[in-house]
């Protein structure tokens, strides 16, 4: 009898749990519409691998792992001086700072065509941040247009951003088989805040190191919440699971 009874119980717990699963499963597949695994790059800045989960009535979300290689910062820099962004030397110095981040991309969109192929828009939120890179005196006097008499004209100060961003991007996207998807699309960044460092490869006196580091932290926090707008274009090609 109390073996019937277990035996009971164990049934019982067994279709629950099935049950539960089941009603799980079947949530998750409503949901969850389908999964993208993408590549590509978002010029000037980063090349990314991203995810992109499709939910119902043609809603999206965006995981993305970016990095920035020194060309793209230095292409970012022309254009900044050539729109008239930034200062030559400012774009110079915003460039250094960011070559080299690692960033990560959070989106939420929608999709005008559907699944197939057609319009969209999305908007996020962008970390950046790395070791950044070495500049020069004359870059960083240039830029700041102060003039360091204690620190010598060779220094080598490395300078690095860590950067909180908004972003927006309007896109197509073009089904190219049941699998590929192609998509194209313009955007923007506005860094909203910054966390930023210079320091010296070089022998230079404590009241010199934290002089710089004072006056360019200050600076480029400056130039990022007041100046920078990084307009973009990016291709990206998925694979739809």
């Amino acid at each position: 009898m109390k073996t019937l009874s277990v035996l009971k119980y164990v049934i019982g717990v067994t279709f629950f749990f099935g049950s539960l699963g089941g009603v799980w499963s079947s949530a998750s597949a409503q949901f969850f519409q389908g999964f993208e695994l993408q590549v590509g790059a978002e010029l000037p800045m980063n090349t990314q691998v991203r995810g992109k989960m499709n939910f119902p009535q043609n809603w999206f979300g965006i995981i993305g792992l970016g990095f920035s290689p020194q060309f793209m910062t230095d292409s970012y820099a022309s254009v900044a001086s050539g729109l008239g962004i930034h200062g030559d030397n400012t774009a110079k110095l915003v460039a250094t700072a960011m070559s080299g981040n690692f960033s990560m991309d959070l989106r939420i969109g929608y999709e005008f065509g559907g699944n197939d192929s057609g319009p969209y828009i999305d908007f996020g939120y962008e970390l950046s941040a790395g070791k950044g890179g070495e500049t020069d005196m004359d870059t960083v006097e240039g830029a700041l247009a102060l003039d360091f008499y204690g620190i010598a004209q060779t220094a080598v100060p490395r300078v690095s951003s860590t950067v909180h961003s908004l972003v927006a991007h309007l896109g197509y996207s073009r089904r190219l088989s049941n699998s590929f998807i192609l998509a194209f699309e313009l955007g923007l960044i506005k860094p909203i805040s910054s966390t930023n460092t210079a320091t010296f490869t070089s022998n230079e006196t404590s009241y010199s190191k934290e002089l710089l580091d004072s006056e360019v932290s200050n600076y480029l926090s400056t130039v990022y919440q007041s100046e920078m707008i990084v307009p973009t274009a990016s291709l990206w090609l998925s694979y739809l699971f």
